[in-house]
């Protein structure tokens, strides 16, 4: 609540703390492993009010030498989510892993519900010629998205980061 009221835009203030409540789950999910991953949250931009207002995702979350976006949502009415450009587009953003949780704040609840590399993301944009919207968004199928998140796992503690190239 306290990072959320630091935003002025009243109308971001949800997103930013289900972003908190989503960041602060997978972490939780990470820890609950068993394996002690590395978090690094000093860029993180949840914790940036300024980016935080700008970037509707969790956006600069290393784990490891990785680099993790997690894109947050209430609820999976539709077939499809909106991923903004900067984590798509922008370098400085641009993650190894795009990593979707669903967080049901009313059942205080958190769920990692799947996870896209970036490098699969750029296949699969290319292959259905994927142009962003006029908000500056992209619409991404869920189906798009691995719904076995402990294969992400997996890649956090045997894949080197250099095997999903980022660009420059």
């Amino acid at each position: 609540v306290e990072m959320s009221s630091q935003v002025v835009d009243e109308s971001k203030q949800w997103q930013i703390y289900l972003n908190a409540l989503s960041l602060f789950a997978f972490e939780n999910w990470l820890e609950s492993r068993g394996n002690s991953f590395k978090i690094n949250r000093e860029e993180c931009t949840v914790f940036q009010p300024a980016l935080a207002n700008l970037i509707p995702t969790v956006a600069n979350l290393k784990v490891g030498d990785f680099k993790v976006c997690l894109i947050t949502t209430g609820n999976f009415i539709d077939e499809h989510i909106d991923i903004s450009r900067i984590v798509v587009d922008l370098p400085e953003y641009i993650p190894h892993f795009y990593v979707l949780v669903e967080v049901i704040e009313e059942e205080e609840k958190a769920v990692i519900q799947g996870f896209l590399s970036y490098q699969e993301f750029l296949i699969k944009q290319q292959n259905v010629n994927l142009t962003p919207d006029s908000d500056w968004t992209y619409e991404i199928p869920l189906t798009w998205f691995c719904n076995e998140p402990d294969r992400l796992l997996l890649y956090l503690n045997c894949l080197a980061p250099e095997a999903i190239s980022l660009p420059a």
